[in-house]
């Protein structure tokens, strides 16, 4: 049986509407490129987006369109045609490209059951070109002459070009494993978003400008810090306490400023003000090293309200968003959250993770934004011990290979140096902790008694009775309960 051969090959039809395949094929392209463009893999990730969906030129995918087919995968066919027929084949940035395809309706192939040989061969008869992928859905090629029209296609379009050598093609000869693991997460993140955000925009014009990515304005917005710094600076008393945080926030403005992107830390004790201070370092951080996000990671959904507001209080509403699972969304909001496109992105530590570590495409989509930004980990000591050399490591060829640079702030800091199976540890910023950590202890003034001796409700109500305000913290709620229903009940006395 021969290919049946149309006049034109569809990559969507949507409300009476048609996109010819080479106008997506070229868009993707351009798209997938340009947020490569951040971390040197242009070339390769527009590559990917040119023969993504290949696949799509097949009369048993045009059926699908036309509703007539189903259970057909497109995207092993630009995968075939990448691992067997490219320019590129010799070339170390291939298998990014070929897995890439292949996974971008999917997740990154890999792993018990999945062999490239298989799944990357070209079919010899109508019988192996039904052969089901991992996705269980049937080969879109019918025949090796439906293959080879596609070939003459990708090359009369200009769709496969030789890819030159740079300095990451280059280096992913020479990465570990899980660098190769973040960089083919980035071109997959790449060749996604750029796929959604074209077909979208074919969808809807108006999409493309709701949705692409809000610039980070750092001079504006260290105006309106450093303001409200000032502010709170002149209305304080002239105690101890405030200088050390007069001195933090100074050193994590000059560190900021005068350090090249990479992988560090900041130790300051409770109190000592690091949450301006971390904005202070990663504004002016990203404006020396030109960087287009801020993303500021926390543990706790409690801690993100508290820091959300702060910061959308200082620079805007506009300018902050809040990613986690109570973020209530509104027509305007939701693109932020498709695309992580607004300039500071407060999240949790496990969506940040569960976005940096999954295999499947649709996670994957925002990862490439954290490339060319600077990332905050606040309360970086809660970071789970089972995981934690594998991120740390992950983090560390962020800002190695990705352009970004990536803080770790406590105030509990973690020994990282005595884990074996850490590449780096991050660089400590400020210069002399140990006699911060001295000056902090004595202008506290607290006093800690520990009394071994488990007090009654009685006893702790009579320790409260006579003080304007007083904290007392027990180990369960239903203690709580019960000691506040005591001190509700019992008559109170002023000394």
């Amino acid at each position: 049986m021969g290919a049946v051969v149309r006049k034109d090959y569809w990559a969507h039809l949507y409300d009476g509407k048609k996109e010819k395949l080479i106008t997506h094929l070229e868009n993707v392209g351009e798209l997938a490129g340009c947020y490569a463009d951040a971390f040197g893999c242009k070339d390769i990730a527009e590559q990917a987006g040119r023969l993504h969906d290949i696949g799509k030129m097949t009369e048993k995918f045009q059926l699908v369109l036309e509703k007539k087919e189903s259970h057909i995968d497109h995207s092993v066919v630009g995968s075939i045609y990448a691992e067997n027929d490219s320019k590129n084949i010799e070339n170390a940035a291939n298998s990014l490209i070929s897995d890439a395809i292949f996974a971008h309706h999917t997740s990154i192939p890999g792993g018990i059951g999945f062999d490239p040989e298989e799944e990357y061969h070209i079919p010899e008869n109508d019988e192996e070109c039904s052969f089901a992928t991992q996705k269980g859905k049937s080969n879109a090629l019918s025949t090796v002459e439906e293959y080879e029209k596609i070939v003459e296609f990708i090359i009369s379009n200009n769709l496969d070009r030789l890819i030159e050598a740079n300095s990451m093609v280059d280096s992913v000869l020479t990465m570990g494993s899980i660098a190769k693991m973040l960089l083919q997460r980035m071109i997959l993140s790449c060749l996604v978003d750029a796929d959604w955000t074209a077909t979208a925009r074919f969808e809807d014009p108006l999409y493309y400008d709701k949705s692409r990515d809000i610039s980070l304005d750092a001079d504006i917005l260290l105006n309106k810090l450093d303001t409200y710094h000032g502010e709170i600076v002149n209305h304080s008393e002239k105690t101890e306490i405030n200088s050390l945080r007069n001195i933090v926030y100074k050193t994590a403005s000059d560190m900021g400023r005068s350090l090249k992107t990479g992988f560090y830390s900041m130790t300051a004790p409770t109190g000592t003000g690091k949450t301006l201070a971390l904005l202070k370092f990663a504004l002016e951080n990203a404006k020396k090293n030109q960087l287009s996000k801020i993303f500021i990671v926390l543990p706790y959904l409690s801690i993100i309200e508290q820091n959300s507001m702060v910061y959308k209080n200082i620079l805007g509403d506009d300018v902050v968003f809040e990613d986690d699972s109570q973020t209530e969304l509104n027509e305007y909001t939701k693109y932020f959250q498709d695309r992580w496109s607004c300039p500071i992105i407060i999240t949790t530590s496990v969506n940040f993770f569960e976005m940096m570590f999954k295999a499947k495409a649709a996670k994957l989509r925002r990862l490439h934004q954290i490339s060319n930004a600077c990332v905050v980990f606040d309360e970086s000591q809660t970071l789970p011990l089972q995981l934690t050399d594998s991120s740390i490591n992950a983090l560390y060829y962020l800002s190695k290979y990705f352009g970004s640079t990536v803080l770790f702030s406590t105030a509990t800091p973690v020994p990282y140096v005595y884990r074996s199976g850490i590449t780096s540890v991050p660089f400590e910023i400020m210069s002399d902790t140990k006699n911060l950590y001295e000056k902090y202890h004595k202008a506290k003034n607290t006093e800690v008694i520990f009394n071994g001796n488990e007090l009654t409700y009685e006893e702790i109500y009579e320790c409260l009775k006579n003080e304007k305000q007083a904290l007392w913290v027990l180990n369960t709620k239903k203690k709580a309960l019960k000691l506040f229903d005591y001190i509700k009940d019992s008559p109170r006395e002023r000394a």
